[in-house]
């Protein structure tokens, strides 16, 4: 899964590619501060979640597009068109989201 559009993966793996050198794998060392975030914030959630206390699938869903509007809109220090675009999102769409989620 990306966070990004395609350009972004594009230019994030020739980045990367970049700096591995004589290699030929990516690995986490060579990856920017920010994915390490967002990777090791994924994996601490599903370390987290208790699937037997979701009460259903749309509430689920509902849950972790807050908690990822929310990180993305902190990290980004309430810049809603920063947000919207590594989130894939028109800046209009965003804004509904962060109000339906009460996030400002």
């Amino acid at each position: 899964s990306w966070p990004g559009n395609v350009r972004e993966l594009q230019n994030f793996i020739e980045s990367a590619m970049n700096m591995i050198g004589d290699e030929h794998v990516i690995n986490r060392e060579h990856l920017p501060n920010h994915v390490e975030e967002i990777l090791e914030q994924r994996s601490n959630k599903a370390d987290t979640v208790n699937y037997n206390a979701i009460e259903s699938l749309p509430d689920y869903m509902g849950q972790l597009e807050s908690d990822i509007i929310a990180f993305n809109y902190n990290k980004y220090d309430g810049n809603v068109t920063k947000t919207a675009k590594m989130l894939g999102l028109s800046r209009q769409n965003l804004q509904h989201k962060l109000k339906k989620y009460n996030l400002i």
